[in-house]
C-alpha cells in the first residue's frame, strides 16, 4: 500500500469515529457517552481509538474545533454593497449554518458549558462577521446587542420552540440597526445605585425542603452526572427511600430545581425593579439585577447551564417565562414583533450572562450595560 493510500485509510478511519462521536455526542450529553460506545458504534476497536485519540474530551474538542471551522468558513467573506445587505448576510448564515450544522450545534452548545473557551472561540468569530459588517472594531456590547439577540433566536428555533420565520428575521436586523426602545436612557444613577432586597431565606423544616437545599449544593459543587440520588439522600440527612417519596427520579428531581430557580430568579428581579424609571431603564437594570442574582448564587447558573443538556424540556419552559413576563411588561417599543423583541432581550441577557459572570469586574459590567442602553435605544447604525 503506498503512503497515499495509507493516509487515506487513516483519515477515513479517523473520519469514523468522528461521526459515530458526534451521533452520541449529539443524541445525549457527553458524561453519559463512552470510549467504548465510539468505538462500537464505529465498528472499531478501543484499540484503533487511542491511536487518534488520547480520550473522549480530545475527540469531543475536535468535533467542536470542526464545527468552529466550518462557522468560520461561512462568515469568512460577509457579502453586501451596505451594511443592511452585509448585516442581512450575517444573520442568515448563523441561522443557516445552525439548520445544516445541527448536530454539531447540540454538541457545541454543551462544550460552550464544559470548556469556556470555548465561548470565546465563538464570540470571537462572531465579532469578526459583525466588524466585516459595520467595518469596524466590535466592542463587547456591541458583540452582545448585534449577534446573541439573533444566536438566541436561532437556538430557540432549532429546537422547536419558537417559530423563526423571514420576517422576524428581517426584524431582528432592524432591531440591530435602529434600535429597539422608542425612549432613551435618562439616569444610570437609578439604575445602578440602591440597595437590593434580598429573598426571605428558606427555612428548611421539611424533608422535602431538606432535600430540595441538599440537591442544588451537590449539582452545582459536582455537576448532575456525579451525583446519585444515595450523594442527596445522605447529604439532607435520610435514607434513598425518603427521595422517592417526593421524587420519582433524579431527572425529575433536577426539573424541580429548575422550577425553583426560575421562579426565584424572577421574583428578586420583579421586587428589586424600580418602576419610576422608564422602560429601557427598567430594562438595563434588570439586566443588572439578573447579573447581580447569579453573582450571588453561582451555583443557581451552574445548574441552569447543565440542565439545558440533562433537561432540555425544562429549561424550554424556564425561557418560555422569562418571554411571558417581558410581553406583559414590554411599552415604549419601536414597531416589532412583541415575541421576537422579547426573545432578542432575553438573549442578550442570556449571552450577557455567559460572557461575564465569571471573568469581569462590577464596573466592566456596569460600562457593558451601560453601552448597552445606548444601542437599544439608537442601534448600530447610527
Amino acid at each position: 500500500m503506498g503512503v497515499s493510500n495509507l493516509e487515506d485509510t487513516r483519515m477515513k478511519t479517523k473520519d469514523r469515529l468522528i461521526e459515530s462521536a458526534l451521533e452520541s455526542f449529539s443524541e445525549r450529553w457527553y458524561e453519559t457517552v463512552s470510549v467504548a460506545e465510539i468505538c462500537r458504534n464505529a465498528n472499531l476497536s478501543n484499540g484503533v481509538f487511542y491511536r487518534y485519540f488520547k480520550d473522549k474530551e480530545e475527540i469531543f474538542k475536535e468535533i467542536l474545533d470542526i464545527f468552529l471551522k466550518d462557522l468560520s468558513e461561512n462568515l469568512e467573506h460577509i457579502k453586501g454593497e451596505s451594511v443592511t445587505q452585509r448585516l442581512d448576510y450575517l444573520f442568515n448564515a448563523i441561522v443557516n449554518s445552525g439548520v445544516k450544522f445541527k448536530r454539531m450545534v447540540s454538541v457545541y452548545r454543551e462544550g460552550q458549558y464544559r470548556f469556556q473557551e470555548y465561548e470565546k472561540k465563538l464570540a470571537d468569530i462572531y465579532k469578526k462577521g459583525l466588524s466585516e459588517v459595520f467595518k469596524k472594531d466590535i466592542s463587547e456590547a456591541e458583540y452582545l446587542f448585534g449577534t446573541c439577540g439573533i444566536r438566541f433566536l436561532s437556538i430557540r428555533s432549532l429546537y422547536k420552540h419558537i417559530v423563526l420565520d423571514n420576517k422576524i428575521l428581517l426584524q431582528g436586523e432592524k432591531m440591530v440597526l435602529n434600535g429597539i426602545f422608542s425612549n432613551q436612557v435618562n439616569n444610570y444613577e437609578k439604575i445602578f445605585d440602591f440597595d437590593a432586597k434580598q429573598l426571605e431565606a428558606v427555612q428548611e423544616t421539611t424533608s422535602r425542603e431538606k432535600l430540595i437545599s441538599a440537591g442544588m449544593e451537590l449539582f452545582g459543587e459536582y455537576g448532575y452526572y456525579n451525583v446519585n440520588v444515595y450523594d442527596i439522600a445522605k447529604k439532607a440527612g435520610f435514607a434513598v427511600g425518603t427521595f422517592y417519596i417526593y421524587f420519582d427520579s433524579k431527572e425529575e428531581f433536577m426539573s424541580e430545581l429548575i422550577d425553583i430557580i426560575n421562579s426565584k430568579t424572577r421574583h428578586f428581579i420583579s421586587q428589586n425593579i424600580n418602576h419610576s424609571l422608564n422602560r429601557i431603564e427598567q430594562e438595563l437594570q434588570g439586566m443588572y439585577l439578573f447579573l447581580k442574582f447569579f453573582e450571588d448564587k453561582l451555583i443557581y447558573y451552574q445548574i441552569v447551564r447543565e440542565a439545558e443538556f440533562v433537561v432540555n424540556g425544562k429549561v424550554k419552559d424556564y425561557y418560555d417565562n422569562f418571554e411571558k413576563g417581558y410581553l406583559k411588561n414590554l411599552k415604549d417599543v419601536k414597531d416589532y414583533d412583541y415575541s421576537a423583541v422579547a426573545n432578542f432581550l432575553v438573549g442578550i441577557s442570556h449571552y450577557l450572562g455567559i460572557q461575564t459572570l465569571f471573568n469581569r469586574s462590577a464596573e466592566d459590567k456596569k460600562s457593558i450595560i451601560k453601552e448597552l442602553g445606548t444601542l437599544l435605544y439608537s442601534g448600530m447604525e447610527k
